[in-house]
């Protein structure tokens, strides 16, 4: 059994205390980790990408914590496509 998360660069944090206090189920983020580019977080694409980068690095250091790339399409990550 593991554990898929959707959570946005902001959560990526507490996915990690998540993650530390069930070492033994895989847990995969979903989307990348969502880093955030609409609301408060749009037109501050460098500072989002740059607090996503150490959180995911972070939690990257957890041999069961996985990341599913997808998703990028999603509006939520404010491209203007």
């Amino acid at each position: 059994m593991s554990f898929d998360s959707w959570a946005y660069h902001t959560q990526l944090d507490e996915l990690a205390d998540l993650a530390r206090a069930f070492p033994e189920t895989p847990i995969v983020i979903d989307h990348i980790g969502v880093p955030l580019g609409v609301g408060p977080y749009a037109g501050h694409r460098d500072a989002v990408f740059a607090e996503w980068k150490a959180r995911l690095q972070h939690i990257a250091r957890l041999p069961h914590v996985f990341i599913k790339l997808g998703g990028l399409g999603m509006s939520v990550f404010g491209f203007p496509f």
